[in-house]
């Protein structure tokens, strides 16, 4: 037998970690649908399935068309009106994220790719299952689990979000930007 040094193990990091969700919404607007708008203290992201739209974040107001996302940060007031010619369908999920690279996401509008349009119909279709809440009724404010799920159903939602955002992030915030740190640094 041979002296082997002992195995010492390495904690991950995570870089994004979403805890809580607030709500989760898939739904279809009137045509004529005017949202006067809200804030509060966690993110919302809203992505266009189909049809175009028009968001207020704070002041600025934005016309986003299908396959377009925007993030609005904890406390920006937003609001959105759809453009009175097509229902636009909207995928809207609110959560909370105290990860520093989040601030890359302050103020993006962004195309999705394919990878992140499967991790998006992965949470919502998981969700369906999830919770007996409606998806496409935009005044719910709070979600509620069925009595019983399937095995790591919250989990699937909570990774399939912060697989997305890893991509996001991955694929659009510049190579040598240091000025995002990981959330929890290794030990040591």
């Amino acid at each position: 037998m041979t002296n082997t040094p002992p195995y010492e193990s390495i904690t991950l990091r995570e870089e994004i970690s979403i805890k809580d969700i607030y709500s989760i919404h898939y739904f279809e607007y009137s045509k004529d649908f005017i949202y006067e708008g809200e804030s509060h203290d966690f993110w919302e992201l809203l992505f266009v399935d189909f049809g175009n739209i028009e968001v207020t974040a704070n002041t600025q107001t934005i016309s986003l068309k299908k396959g377009e996302m925007i993030f609005h940060k904890p406390n920006e007031f937003h609001a959105l009106r759809a453009d009175g010619k097509a229902a636009p369908n909207l995928i809207v999920i609110s959560f909370k994220c105290d990860a520093p690279c989040m601030g890359f996401f302050e103020n993006q509008i962004i195309t999705i790719d394919t990878t992140e349009n499967f991790y998006l119909g992965q949470l919502i279709a998981e969700a369906k299952r999830t919770f007996y809440t409606p998806l496409n009724n935009p005044l719910v404010c709070k979600l509620n689990r069925y009595s019983q799920t399937n095995f790591g159903s919250e989990q699937i939602i909570k990774t399939s979000l912060e697989l997305m955002l890893i991509n996001i992030f991955r694929r659009l915030a510049p190579q040598n930007n240091t000025h995002f740190i990981p959330s929890t640094p290794p030990p040591g």
